[in-house]
């Protein structure tokens, strides 16, 4: 089991309504691309806040859960 940030981030008031929308639906890559996408943060934090290995590419063509 890993720690992640996911439960804070779904209490916080700063976080965008379709980041959190996207953790509570499981949807951590799309999450994470988001949180690159609007927040500025690389690979390696979201990673790290979300327990999530996004691997070499950051495309959201790759596998997703939807």
């Amino acid at each position: 089991m890993s720690l992640t940030l996911v439960p804070m981030l779904l209490a916080g008031q700063s976080i965008s309504l379709d980041v959190r929308e996207a953790l509570r639906e499981n949807r951590l890559e799309d999450a994470a691309q988001l949180l690159m996408r609007k927040y500025g943060l690389t690979r390696a934090e979201t990673t790290d806040l979300l327990g999530v290995d996004l691997g070499k590419s950051s495309s959201r063509s790759t596998s997703s859960n939807r």
